[in-house]
C-alpha cells in the first residue's frame, strides 16, 4: 500500500498561494533548489548511541557556533518536536531535521 500520496495538482496550488503570500520565503528556498552554487542544504541526521550528542542540550551541543548548523526539528518516537527548546536534550534514536553548509553537514554526520 501507498504511505504518500502527491497531488501535482495541489502542491502547484500550495506554491502559487505561498509565492503570493510570502515571495521572498519561496525565492529564498527556491534559490537552495536552483543555484549549483549555493552549498546549503536540509539533511536528517540519525543520532546513534555512541554519538557524542547523546544526552546533551541543543543549547549545549554547539551545532550552531561549530557547524554553522540550524536544528529545525527532531523526530523523537514518531513525533515532531520543532521547534525544539534550547533545553532539548538529544536521546539515542533521536532524527535530527537540519539545514546549514553541505560540508558541515557531513563532517556532523560523522559524529
Amino acid at each position: 500500500g501507498a504511505h504518500t500520496v502527491v497531488s501535482p495538482a495541489a502542491i502547484a496550488g500550495d506554491r502559487m498561494a505561498l509565492a503570493a503570500l510570502k515571495p521572498a520565503s519561496v525565492e529564498f528556498i527556491q534559490t537552495l533548489f536552483d543555484r549549483s552554487n549555493i552549498s546549503l542544504a536540509m539533511e536528517e541526521i540519525n543520532v546513534s548511541e555512541g554519538s557524542s550528542l547523546v544526552h546533551k542540550a541543543l543549547k549545549d551541543s554547539r551545532l550552531r557556533e561549530d557547524y554553522s548548523i540550524q536544528v529545525l526539528a527532531i523526530i523523537r518516537e514518531g513525533k515532531l518536536i520543532h521547534p525544539p527548546d534550547p533545553g532539548e536534550v538529544f536521546l539515542p534514536r533521536d532524527t535530527l531535521l537540519v539545514f546549514g553548509p553541505m560540508d558541515k553537514l557531513s563532517k556532523l554526520e560523522s559524529l
